[in-house]
């Protein structure tokens, strides 16, 4: 149970027609489809470009909510409704949030990259569960809005808080960094995706690096941080680094592929290491290396990791493999939709296909910040080996 949502923590904002008699809650609810237990919700009314939470404040009193808040006196008024009256409701949800996390005891971990954050997050909760109390966000709640949902879900009980932070504009992390204060962090990746929000692909990973300014060490890949050094040498905690080749504190000393997995061995901390990783390809490998060094760090006996790095789950809609009729084999990615993540996807294929010919269907490539030319014509530089 968590210790409570106190909404006399944030600033502004009035109670109409009164204060409730205990304005601390236990959850937060943004959309009336997932409303659970009502009576200790606080359910905000946010703007976006094509909806207006105000138009269900009818609807969540009908489904038990009595505590609201909205930017403005709404004119359906009903015996028993309390609404929290803000200049802002996004930004009452991520203050109310970010106060609560400094009364969580739990060290948290903040995972931001272009892509496998998910992947990351889920793996380090297989690996870290049997020792510790993990509480992991849900899904790929990682946006302005789910950071501050997660935040809300983690007890004082949880001994791990692992959290996503996605981002695609500039001065978007700043807002999530406040809210989660991460004792440490990880940089999964650094790809295509929101390009076309930043100025260039360094002003991004600056971006980015803003979620680690009160990190005392995260982990990163060493070939971003060999390329912007200047970068990480700016942030004052300690940067831990896997490498598939070159210097590190974790170095990849070889990989063998089987057929339902790879073999990968490795060196660390003056000591050498091997673990069974069950899952092909470039993506898994890498996802996999920053886990086992943050594990490592973390001082996890190095033989048990090796046992549980065995036993990793597939996550749904990353790279999926199924075995279609005729013996035909359908690789799908539904996680990401940009040029490095196909360039991994045809990667994978590359290394399942056989000899069997392939079939490529693709959607809109998003956040590419190409135009339709430049796209087409890196489609075509792509797709020429096949």
């Amino acid at each position: 149970m968590n210790v409570g949502l106190d909404t006399r923590l944030v600033p502004q904002g009035s109670w109409w027609p009164h204060a409730p008699e205990n304005p601390v809650f236990q959850r937060l609810a943004t959309d009336t489809r997932q409303i659970f237990r009502p009576g200790d919700t606080l359910f905000f009314c946010l703007r976006g470009t094509r909806h207006d939470g105000h138009s269900f404040i009818r609807e969540a009193f009908q489904q038990g909510i009595r505590h609201i808040v909205t930017d403005h006196l709404p004119d359906f008024r009903e015996d028993g409704l309390f609404y929290w009256i803000v200049p802002d409701t996004l930004a009452a949800l991520q203050h109310l949030a970010g106060a609560y996390r400094k009364s969580l005891p739990a060290p948290v971990t903040a995972i931001t990259g272009s892509n496998g954050k998910t992947m990351v997050k889920e793996w380090l909760y297989t690996l870290l569960r049997e020792d510790f109390r993990v509480f992991r966000s849900p899904k790929s709640y990682n946006s302005q809005v789910g950071v501050a949902l997660s935040l809300a879900m983690a007890g004082p009980a949880d001994e791990i808080a692992l959290l996503e932070a996605g981002i695609s504009l500039p001065g978007e992390m700043a807002r999530l960094e406040a809210m989660l204060l991460p004792d440490n962090g990880i940089l999964t990746s650094l790809g295509s995706a929101h390009d076309e929000g930043f100025p260039d692909r360094k002003s991004k990973l600056k971006e980015k690096l803003t979620l680690f300014r009160s990190c005392a060490w995260y982990v990163a890949p060493a070939g971003i941080r060999r390329v912007h050094r200047e970068l990480f040498d700016a942030l004052p905690g300690k940067c831990l680094t896997w490498a598939e080749e070159g210097e590190a504190d974790l170095v990849v000393q070889e990989v063998r592929e089987t057929e339902n997995g790879q073999r990968i061995r490795y060196r660390f901390s003056e000591g050498e290491g091997e673990y069974f990783l069950p899952h092909g390809g470039i993506i898994a490998r890498r996802n996999s290396l920053t886990c086992l060094l943050y594990a490592l760090h973390l001082g996890i006996d190095r033989d048990a990791l090796h046992k549980r790095m065995a036993r990793l789950p597939s996550l749904t809609m990353r790279l999926e493999t199924r075995e279609g009729w005729q013996q035909n084999l359908i690789i799908s990615d539904h996680y990401n939709a940009d040029l490095d993540a196909l360039g991994l996807a045809l990667d994978y294929y590359r290394q399942r296909k056989g000899q069997r010919a392939g079939w490529l269907i693709l959607s809109d490539l998003d956040q590419s910040g190409l135009s339709d030319e430049e796209v087409a014509d890196h489609l075509a530089q792509m797709l020429q080996p096949f």
